[in-house]
């Protein structure tokens, strides 16, 4: 998992959710993208966004799957 602040190598089984799930409960809303983005990322990329009306909803295409946290 990477996000802008926190990068947890790949990995598999409860241990490995637990820590993907510990950094996306202390993820807070940003107003300004803090780190790249492009086209050469490697390996699947989900983009969380707030809602689908978020500023950075233009980096969409650079995802493979895009989530909105106001539609779960």
């Amino acid at each position: 998992m990477l996000s802008c602040k926190k990068v947890i190598p790949f990995g598999a089984g409860s241990e490995h959710l637990l820590k993907v799930l510990d950094i996306l409960a202390l993820m807070q809303e940003e107003d300004v993208l803090d780190c790249p983005i492009s086209h050469d990322i490697e390996g699947y990329t989900l983009l969380l966004l707030k809602s689908e009306s978020s500023s950075f909803s233009k980096y969409s295409s650079y995802a493979d799957t895009v989530i909105y946290a106001d539609s779960l």
